[in-house]
């Protein structure tokens, strides 16, 4: 495949937030809209799809509790792997716009925690955890903290319950007179990247890859050699989001590679490129020494990296990180990010880059 797609057997998250939107939009009917201000919002908030089709419907039935709701559908009329279904709540009183997926929580005498949860453990068919914040926020919403262990620690992520206690909406809350895509490099945490290239570029690019998935080790060497082609023009970023739970080795080689962007920045990129390139010979029994081998071809001191390595905090850290991305609906790796606006990638085809090409000379253009 020229995309890691996450097994939603294997990643229980992923799985809780499409059975979401199954669950509402299975059910519920809608009716197209034309409202040319929240379509240029909601069409920036959403992925860049080659050739797109956007349409918002509203829907008709009962949905959460001072909002209206519409369905929000991304298309691609050359290639029909970009695709993205969401769900917008859009605030009656305030300038809030909730984009997430959306499920009715089961109406009985129970205890809405005890509800919420039972809800939790059987969608991500394991133990959870869910906290109810009790200050309500915008629009009589509050926050949902939903948790459940891991070898490394405690993953958390965030829902909302809107102000009846009977929809959970899971996603990410918008400032509608801002820039959506401003605020989601805030919320994945985009100012801590390690970063090379241009400073100030008029193109921005993050990458969000895995050091164990393929079609990342493809992706950014394809990425090398674009950055090679245009010097000078592109700000280039990375963040790591390891699929722990599949990938045996994922978490540890990007434990180091954020402990080398404090310690020994310049040697950051080199690594992540020797992980990618002997990514076939590494597993879990030899990452260790394999990372010591790098360290000591780079004149790195093996006892500045060994104490990330044994840190709680540090992979808790990680977790966080993690969290932030489910949070604003980043499930699949390799991501990318142009501009503040995920951009379709796909290993087969050069939309992406074709994509950045045009922002190039459009910025070109401008000066």
């Amino acid at each position: 495949m020229p995309r890691l797609e996450i097994d939603l057997r294997k990643d229980p998250m992923k799985r809780l937030l499409l059975l979401l939107t199954l669950a509402i939009s299975t059910t519920a009917t809608a009716a197209p809209v034309n409202n040319p201000q929240l379509e240029s919002f909601l069409r920036k908030a959403m992925t860049v799809c080659p050739s797109p089709s956007f349409a918002i419907d509203q829907v008709t039935e009962q949905g959460p509790a001072g909002f209206d709701s519409y369905r929000v559908t991304q298309t691609s009329k050359t290639d029909e792997r970009c695709r993205e279904v969401n769900f917008a709540m859009v605030s009656k009183a305030s300038n809030q716009v909730i984009l997430a997926a959306v499920f009715p929580v089961p109406n009985d005498g129970r205890p809405l925690e005890t509800r919420l949860r039972e809800t939790t453990d059987r969608v991500l068919e394991k133990k959870t955890s869910v906290s109810i914040g009790q200050m309500p926020l915008a629009d009589g919403t509050r926050k949902v903290v939903v948790s459940y262990d891991t070898p490394f620690g405690q993953l958390r992520t965030d829902a909302f319950l809107d102000s009846s206690g009977r929809f959970l909406m899971a996603g990410r809350s918008l400032d509608r007179t801002q820039d959506p895509r401003r605020q989601f490099l805030k919320a994945i945490g985009a100012d801590g990247a390690a970063r090379k290239g241009a400073k100030g570029a008029a193109v921005e690019v993050l990458e969000i890859s895995d050091f164990q998935c393929p079609s990342c080790m493809h992706a950014h060497s394809k990425m090398e050699e674009f950055l090679k082609k245009h010097p000078g023009k592109i700000s280039y970023a990375r963040l790591d989001l390891p699929f722990f739970e599949h990938h045996d080795w994922a978490l540890q080689a990007a434990v180091t590679a954020r402990a080398l962007q404090r310690t020994a920045p310049t040697k950051y990129w080199p690594f992540v490129d020797y992980v990618f390139s002997n990514q076939e010979a590494i597993t879990a029994q030899n990452v260790e020494s394999k990372i010591k081998e790098f360290l000591s071809d780079n004149d790195v001191d093996w006892k500045t990296i060994e104490p990330a390595w044994k840190s709680k905090e540090e992979k808790r850290v990680l977790l966080q990180q993690i969290g932030r991305f489910y949070d604003n609906e980043v499930y699949a790796t390799p991501t990318f990010v142009v501009n503040g606006q995920r951009v379709f990638y796909s290993g087969d085809k050069d939309f992406m880059f074709k994509y950045i090409e045009t922002l190039i000379a459009g910025s070109a253009k401008a000066k």
